[in-house]
């Protein structure tokens, strides 16, 4: 796949000390056709940090929710804004690397999306919350034993994927679980999933939106499994 027709897609809530670099690597890596910043109304300065990006780099473009929007909402209005064939998503954190995109985009031409997965042989969750490795522990072994095992990371959030694809399946959900819906949802199409392995390491700077308190686990949590038991009502019909 050609870097031309490639759209990559940041979304950023407080990110102002990460999105600068991030955006430079992304460029020296892999030049995509465009890189769309859908920052979700940071106070911390990230969209002033974006908009001096866009003047620098024409195909840096920046749109700022006011409201807030959320995480999957905010990965879904770029997709609907984005012009290439291909579109892709990572965190703004650096706990997805930039490297690892470079992979997934050779790798895209055989199959119909690609994950990042720290639980595929070569990768590894090296984040240093330990309530949120026990998380996703639970929510990726409880998806494996219920829908596909041969999907590792089912809350990777680190996908690549062709964009015709993902205008059929609109992402459903507030946080991460919408990952797992449109993998499940694709795997019971027949969409051909490949993933691609990364070591998940902890935000260097900048604060974590996953594991600020006990409250937010919980929240998150109680998303992963309203998603996870609706799910299970789709797969089993589909059996």
């Amino acid at each position: 796949m050609k870097s031309k027709s490639l759209s990559v897609i940041l979304p950023t809530l407080n990110e102002a000390q990460n999105i600068t670099p991030l955006v430079y690597k992304i460029i020296s890596l892999i030049n995509p056709d465009e890189i769309l910043i859908i920052d979700d109304n940071s106070n911390d300065g990230t969209g002033g940090s974006a908009r001096k990006l866009s003047l620098e780099y024409p195909s840096v473009f920046v749109t700022v929710n006011d409201p807030p929007l959320g995480l999957a909402a905010s990965i879904q209005k770029g997709i609907d804004l984005s012009s290439s064939d291909y579109v892709a998503w990572i965190d703004a954190d650096f706990s997805h690397p930039p490297e690892t995109l470079l992979k997934m985009i050779n790798k895209i031409t055989s199959c119909d999306m690609v994950i990042g997965s720290w639980n595929k042989r070569g990768g590894k969750d090296k984040r240093k919350e330990r309530l949120t490795r026990l998380l996703s522990f639970a929510v990726n072994k409880t998806c494996r034993l219920l829908f596909y095992n041969r999907i590792t990371a089912y809350t990777s959030g680190f996908i690549l994927v062709k964009k015709q694809i993902i205008k059929e399946y609109p992402l459903k959900g507030d946080y991460g679980e919408y990952c797992i819906d449109l993998l499940v949802r694709l795997s019971a199409r027949g969409y051909k999933i490949k993933e691609e392995p990364f070591k998940c390491e902890s935000r260097i700077k900048g604060q974590s939106k996953t594991s600020p308190n006990l409250y937010v686990y919980f929240k998150k949590g109680l998303g992963y499994l309203i998603m996870i038991v609706s799910l299970y009502s789709f797969f089993s019909r589909k059996k």
